[in-house]
């Protein structure tokens, strides 16, 4: 009897969903696809700077929260150039590539937006665009919430330093 119900205990376990990644956690590797068709997985984004630390910002065109944030978003990618990947994802299904490529146009918006259509956002539990991660040098989701807390927590990660604020409400 014990090992049955020990058995089915295990059975549940291995079935049951692993839900989303939570700060703290190794985040999975997951393909994106950037404005010219290009896939990339989340190892290659690392690999874009010689700290492999990552922050991705959840985005879209039509965003009232993200036009609030887009300079502070674009200051950001361009303090960190070299020594971060600073990139959007976009996971809406109304925004496509071309849409994408005309609004950093006219905005002179340089930051690398990537189309997710919902995956990656899946896989963090994100239901608000401008909600923001930061993902460490080993893989590991150090913060995840507002973009102004991403500042700080990327500049800790960076520093090698523990990030003080992991978590923070998204206000998209």
């Amino acid at each position: 009897m014990t090992t049955t119900i020990a058995l089915s205990a295990l059975l549940a376990l291995l079935t049951q969903e692993a839900g989303p990644v939570k700060v703290g956690q190794k985040v999975p590797d997951f393909t994106v696809t950037d404005t010219a068709g290009k896939t990339w997985t989340l190892a290659e984004l690392r690999k874009r700077t010689s700290s492999e630390v990552v922050s991705l910002t959840f985005w879209c065109t039509f965003c009232h929260s993200c036009r609030m944030m887009d300079a502070k978003f674009q200051t950001l990618a361009d303090e960190h150039c070299g020594k971060a990947a600073v990139v959007g994802l976009d996971a809406s299904a109304l925004d496509t590539a071309e849409k994408i490529d005309a609004f950093a146009r006219d905005r002179k918006f340089t930051v690398p937006v990537f189309l997710d259509a919902g995956k990656a956002a899946d896989l963090f539990g994100v239901t608000k665009t401008t909600t923001t991660l930061v993902v460490d040098k080993d893989g590991v989701l150090r913060y995840q919430g507002r973009f102004e807390g991403a500042q700080a927590a990327l500049k800790a990660v960076l520093a090698g330093e523990e990030v003080k604020v992991k978590e923070t409400v998204p206000a998209g």
